[in-house]
């Protein structure tokens, strides 16, 4: 057999269509994928760049320190205990640590703090409700809140706060009020609104409650405990007993209260029992 000529025409291989579009589509999508990571690290350079600039310029310094809910501490009180200044990077501001500074204030029960791009740090401020009126060592009053914390001094006792016999505050802001402020604190929770407009003082004497009344006579509360059903038998008590010559309402087993009277001249400790000597 004779081979293919020498001179004879050359052959070159021919491409199916399709491969050839399918490899120009790949070496496209190659092409754009690298465009696409290239713009993308432009883009966070030039980001970077830019956050780098804006964090070394005045554009993110604190230009003021916003105080908001506080009625009862002074905005000033508030920004001084942030420790946050004026032209100090936003950056820098201790957010945890300002907030913890500003919850040590007496009336300051919750604190948010938010830093805003636009050179504010707004401070919100959920304050206390004072429940007490206690009278201190030292002559005038102290708000305490329900948590047994005194929050502020104030001269003379608001009357919508009844009066406390037997328990003297320190006066120390911010600190708390005796431990036995919180079985009163519970009493006045539990009080219902007949039970408060008939008591005129409350008194605790060795760990004892007592309702003093406007009418005369007092009520024994004994221990904080069961105070609806105590609160329910005063009640009945109130609106259904003879209450001449009233010495003491006992409620501390509300099943069973007992009601003891006195004369002008009488002993407490001996009961009453005739109404016509009573004065």
């Amino acid at each position: 057999m004779s081979g293919p000529s020498a001179t004879g025409p050359s052959r070159t291989p021919t491409v199916e269509p399709r491969l050839r579009a399918r490899r120009i589509e790949v070496k496209r999508s190659e092409g754009r994928r690298r465009l696409r990571v290239l713009t993308g690290l432009l883009v966070v350079t030039v980001v970077g760049v830019g956050a780098v600039a804006v964090t070394q310029s005045s554009l993110a310094d604190v230009d003021a320190v916003v105080v908001e809910g506080a009625a009862r501490s002074a905005p000033d009180q508030v920004v001084g205990a942030s420790g946050i200044v004026e032209g100090q990077p936003l950056l820098e501001v201790d957010v945890d640590g300002a907030a913890d500074a500003i919850a040590q204030l007496p009336w300051v029960l919750g604190v948010d703090i938010e830093r805003r791009w636009t050179g504010d740090v707004v401070v919100v401020i959920q304050e206390r409700s004072p429940a007490l009126a206690l009278s201190t060592v030292d002559g005038g009053f102290v708000f305490v809140d329900d948590g047994g914390r005194q929050l502020e001094r104030i001269a003379n006792r608001p009357p919508e706060f009844l009066p406390i016999a037997g328990i003297v505050a320190s006066g120390e802001l911010g600190q708390p009020a005796p431990p036995e402020t919180r079985s009163v604190l519970h009493l006045v929770s539990g009080m219902t609104e007949v039970v408060r407009s008939a008591t005129s003082q409350i008194l605790i004497d060795e760990g004892v409650l007592y309702l003093e009344l406007a009418q005369g006579g007092r009520v024994k509360i004994g221990d904080d405990s069961s105070l609806d059903e105590k609160m329910v038998s005063l009640e009945t008590m109130l609106a259904h007993a003879d209450l001449r010559c009233l010495w003491e309402i006992d409620v501390r087993v509300p099943s069973a209260p007992a009601l003891t009277r006195i004369s002008a001249a009488g002993d407490p400790r001996t009961a009453l029992t005739d109404l016509a000597n009573c004065t």
